[in-house]
């Protein structure tokens, strides 16, 4: 059994030939990623040069693979544009960055709110507002900058905040 491929293969068209026992001998794709700790690959496939499926294969699933010289067509033709596709397929959404009055109106309406709701807030000094001493809503303040260790009272939190009267 070979090592995991390289992470400089990241978007090349790739073949990985499966164990014995897999319904298909091999699988082409585009690689999206390697697991580092597990050697696990996913593959990107393509149809009429859309992406149109994702492939996981486990570590344990898998002999060998190896580059491709010319592309399948579940490949697509490795290229910079390809790269910068494959970046941004599963990216952060980018968000327009509000206007800090903006950010200080929905900052002071939360308070309020929170407050109006019994809910015990402290003001940080970064700014951020402390809930019950367990959760903290950060700038931009909306139920997306909620962050807590307790899942439980995190989607709580993200509820309360989405209902806050604009």
């Amino acid at each position: 059994m070979e090592s995991a491929p390289s992470f400089t293969w990241i978007a090349h068209p790739v073949r990985v030939h499966l164990s014995a026992g897999a319904r298909e001998p091999s699988v082409d794709g585009n690689l999206y990623t390697v697991d580092p700790v597990t050697g696990s690959l996913v593959l990107v496939q393509f149809r009429n040069k859309s992406p149109c499926k994702l492939v996981w294969i486990p570590r344990e699933s898998y002999i060998s693979a190896s580059m491709l010289e010319n592309p399948s067509e579940e490949c697509a033709k490795h290229s910079v544009e390809l790269v910068e596709m494959m970046e941004n397929m599963f990216g952060m959404r980018k968000v327009d960055d509000p206007i800090t009055a903006e950010l200080g109106e929905r900052r002071d309406r939360l308070l309020k709110w929170l407050r109006a709701n019994h809910v015990e807030v402290m003001e940080c000094d970064d700014g951020s507002l402390l809930i019950f001493g367990a959760a903290r809503i950060e700038s931009p303040f909306t139920e997306d900058s909620c962050f807590c260790d307790n899942a439980i009272i995190l989607k709580r939190l993200r509820g309360l905040v989405s209902k806050v009267p604009k």
